[in-house]
């Protein structure tokens, strides 16, 4: 995999309620990517995301799991994440390194509690979002009803930029509504581009006319033009809509079938154009001496990391997951753990599809890679330049509400 600019990142976690199909969602988009030759189900145990054997045995994701996909000159880390309460901490996990997120609905089930409560913890960060409709091909799906309660839980905000063309056994594409144009799909994820059908085209007509305010708010120079003219072309609709996602005043809407492969490549092309890359918030949030102090996002700049997950793989060893926020971390570079007041020296540097592990040299601001072996590395720890320590804020995880205590019976 080649390297990448920071300008052409994206890192986007799929959160929502337990059985939304999330990792389902991550499956299809990894097929059409060409990262996989067929598509796999949660069911069969055969999913790039769910690869620890108590996923496969439940039939559930238990931790979040890491997928770098290309498309368009751009890369993509898919974060998949549980949807049970039980696993919160790896949501967090997720949501604590991503600029963009996916809140994944299922049209015959609408907005549940674990959606509305990773929408909370989006929001309380500040992270741009989408809402995708999934499952509408499911035979009760509801369209209108899942926008209903995503407007009345999720935030007025909600506005939907795709609407189904047909429900259930007659879902068969999607209306791109900025585009004014229809995605009708054949089969294993082929669609064409036609007209808008004739029975949607007057809602069409009817939501781009609320675009365009959300999109003029936007913008000063946008508002200027649309109190002027009354209009906005479709470009500056794009512009002013995805402005607007990555302000947080819209949260668009789409919809689509994971495991129908409908909708999916449509949905990844908004990520690109909407959701933002790591250095459209120019600076992170650290800790210096244990006062605030901001520090630039630069691929250029002082190296500096965050350890967000930590596991043990058998024949491996302890891989630390890192998101670099400055500088670049490559192979052999000596760092300095600042929550421990240790040195540490990168081992071993890698991109991940689920266990599958990608060699690469470096990472580079905003980008997101495993190192192999970080003696003393633990999640939460920042690892930068002795001569600047700072800390990154660490996660922070609900209180449990129950604590126990696991003792081994002897060493082995």
């Amino acid at each position: 995999m080649k390297q990448y600019n920071i300008e052409d990142l994206r890192n986007v976690v799929l959160v929502g309620h337990q059985a939304s199909g999330k990792t389902s969602m991550c499956e299809a988009i990894l097929y059409n990517a060409g990262v996989i030759n067929r598509i796999g189900t949660v069911e069969n145990g055969n999913t790039v995301m769910d690869s620890d054997p108590e996923e496969k045995e439940r039939n559930i994701s238990v931790s979040m799991s890491i997928a770098a996909i290309e498309k368009d000159e751009k890369k993509i880390n898919l974060i998949d994440t549980p949807g049970y309460a039980d696993f919160i901490g790896q949501m967090l996990a997720g949501v604590s390194v991503a600029e963009g997120a996916v809140i994944v609905i299922p049209a015959d089930g609408g907005v549940e509690a674990g959606s509305e409560m990773a929408n909370s913890y989006l929001r309380d960060k500040g992270v741009p979002r989408f809402v995708c409709v999934n499952k509408m091909d499911k035979e009760h799906a509801d369209f209108d009803k899942c926008v209903q309660e995503a407007q009345k839980v999720l935030g007025k905000e909600v506005m939907p930029l795709m609407l189904p063309v047909g429900t259930g056994a007659q879902f068969k594409g999607v209306v791109n509504i900025l585009e004014n144009k229809a995605y009708i799909y054949s089969g294993d994820g082929k669609f064409s581009e036609e007209e808008v059908p004739a029975d949607l085209q007057g809602r069409v007509d009817s939501i781009r006319e609320e675009l365009r305010d959300f999109a003029a708010e936007s913008d000063d120079s946008l508002l200027e033009k649309y109190l002027e003219t009354g209009e906005l072309s479709g470009d500056e609709l794009v512009t002013g809509l995805s402005e607007g996602c990555r302000k947080g005043t819209i949260i668009p809407l789409v919809v689509a079938s994971a495991t129908g492969n409908i909708g999916v490549n449509q949905l990844v092309d908004m990520m690109i154009d909407m959701l933002p890359s790591p250095d459209y918030f120019e600076e992170v949030t650290v800790l210096k001496q244990e006062e605030e102090t901001k520090m630039k996002i630069d691929p250029e700049g002082t190296p500096l990391a965050f350890v967000f997950k930590s596991f043990s793989e058998k024949n491996v060893g302890q891989l630390s997951y890192l998101k670099v926020l400055s500088g670049k971390v490559s192979n052999g570079l000596d760092m300095f753990n600042s929550t421990a007041e240790t040195g540490i020296r990168i081992g071993q540097l890698y991109y991940t599809r689920g266990s599958e592990k990608i060699d690469t040299e470096e990472l580079i601001a905003g980008d997101i890679g495993v190192a192999v072996k970080l003696k003393d590395a633990k999640v939460n720890d920042t690892l930068c330049s002795k001569d600047n320590p700072v800390r990154v804020p660490e996660i922070e995880y609900p209180e449990p509400s129950i604590r126990t205590g696991i003792v081994p019976k002897d060493e082995g």
